[in-house]
């Protein structure tokens, strides 16, 4: 029997994931379709989603310093205090990276001949913002160890510092090597997420043959594994499926002679969106990128169950549903229906009956009026 608890979503609802992961998955469509020339639209329009997310981190920050200048927390409550510390670096971060997606819309606009062709603005000045962002990630990962905070978008960045190097150098011809050699930092994390996942899906197996823990606890280990198992596995066949296909991409255009004053800086970009007969035979990428539209949507799913979230975005001071549902009543009462599907099995109701058969027992152990054997009388 599997039980969907609405009141457990929306207590461990991460709304700020939320955002930048919905953020992100338009992103990626908009952009893959454009790239395909499945729909003819500005640039402008692609990176409007991650637009306005950077606009509402920004908005947020501001409305939280403004609380805070306010009616600042009492000088007990230190969580808080560090918490908005912790908003304030990461709303730093969202601004550099702001700051990457305008040079990268300006470089794509150049390559469509939309802008006039600056040769300083090169695929490493694109990419610079990405470098201080690494950087500045490895401070605030350390800072939020010691004060026992949330660093996934940190990590994210930390560790890919490397990739973003190599994208740099072989978007601007600097070295000449194929995709696979250029995408080595990105195996390399994803074959360490894939050997963690599969301790996490191991473990989980052995917890659920298990009587020592609860059958709620033991489907939440199952689920939580399943889960990030279909986050990693999508993720490493969309690198596979883009890998081979930039460079069959690159191959194919190798054997095509081209005259040296037919050259162009801007053809950087050219293997994907070039659509010559011999690639005619080679996916599209609306195809390849199937398994990373999963990933992403089982990111977002994934939110509605992991905790965190900084509670000063909006100067709200508390939970994103917990500030909902304390101005909106109705959507509490509602919020607390449970679902339950399936049937249980024979295990989970002896378990049950054995619990409630414990119950009585342990209640009336502890709940018995403690009296002297003796009573001793003061003399008068």
């Amino acid at each position: 029997m599997v039980e969907i608890s609405l009141r457990t979503c929306f207590r461990d609802f991460n709304a700020p994931s939320f955002v930048f992961y919905l953020s992100v998955s338009i992103f990626s469509v908009l952009l893959i379709l454009r790239i395909d020339e499945v729909i003819d639209i500005d640039y402008a329009f692609v990176f409007l989603p991650l637009w306005i997310c950077g606009v509402l981190v920004i908005v947020g920050c501001f409305s939280a310093i403004v609380s805070y200048i306010y009616q600042p927390p009492p000088l007990a409550e230190i969580g808080l205090r560090w918490d908005f510390f912790a908003m304030i670096m990461s709303t730093i971060e969202h601004s550099i990276l702001v700051v990457f997606e305008v040079l990268l819309y300006y470089k794509l606009r150049m390559i469509d001949g939309d802008e006039p062709f600056d040769p300083t603005i090169t695929w490493s000045v694109v990419f610079a913002p990405l470098f201080g962002l690494a950087i500045l990630a490895v401070t605030v990962m350390v800072w939020a160890v010691r004060f026992s905070k949330s660093f996934k978008f940190e990590l994210f960045f930390s560790v890919n510092v490397i990739q973003f190097v190599f994208l740099a150098l072989k978007l601007d011809n600097v070295v000449d090597w194929n995709w696979a050699i250029v995408f080595i930092p990105a195996w390399m994390v994803l074959a360490v997420c894939l050997i963690a996942v599969v301790y996490a899906v191991i473990l989980a197996i052995l917890l659920s043959r298990t009587m020592q823990m609860l059958p709620a606890h033991r489907r939440q280990h199952i689920v939580s594994a399943f889960c990030h198992f279909l986050v990693v596995v999508p993720m490493l066949v969309f690198m596979l499926l883009l890998t081979g296909r930039l460079d069959a991409i690159e191959g194919s255009n190798s054997t095509i002679p081209i005259h040296p004053t037919t050259l162009d800086p801007l053809d950087l970009l050219e293997p994907l969106t070039t659509t010559l007969t011999p690639l005619d035979a080679i996916p599209n990428l609306s195809t390849i990128s199937i398994p990373l539209f999963v990933a992403l949507a089982q990111l977002i799913l994934l939110t509605f169950g992991s905790r965190g979230g900084n509670p000063w975005w909006f100067a709200m001071r508390k939970p994103f549903c917990n500030f909902i549902f304390g101005h909106s009543p109705c959507l509490q009462q509602y919020a607390n229906i449970s679902y339950k599907m399936g049937r249980s099995s024979s295990g989970e109701e002896n378990e049950s009956e054995l619990l409630e058969a414990q119950r009585p027992e342990e209640h009336t152990r502890f709940s018995r009026l403690m009296v002297p054997i003796e009573t001793l009388e003061a003399p008068d």
